[in-house]
């Protein structure tokens, strides 16, 4: 059976986080489906980590049995915070996305 169907994501976020430096960044997991089989799902970060301040694109890859792939993107932005002092704190709150 020939399958050009690449894998289908389920649930990517369609709008990445805006959070504190120093703040972990949790998403769901990403899942992706397929008409025959998902062989490989590839993630560039994994929910749960701090990323710098800045913006960043987190890229979830996903490819099946018969090499057809998808490719789910969103951004997250770290946003620097400062003290009275001028020096960088923490938020102690967790940029969640769903």
């Amino acid at each position: 059976v020939y399958d050009d169907q690449p894998p289908i994501f389920i649930n990517c976020p369609l709008v990445g986080p805006s959070v504190q430096s120093g703040t972990p960044v949790v998403w769901n997991d990403v899942i992706a489906v397929d008409n025959d089989q998902v062989a490989a799902l590839v993630a560039s970060h994994q929910s749960g980590a701090s990323f710098s301040p800045g913006r960043t694109v987190v890229s979830h890859t996903a490819t099946d049995t018969s090499n057809n792939s998808v490719t789910c993107e969103f951004t997250v932005t770290v946003l620097q915070t400062e003290s009275a002092a001028g020096s960088s704190s923490s938020s102690a709150q967790s940029g969640i996305v769903s």
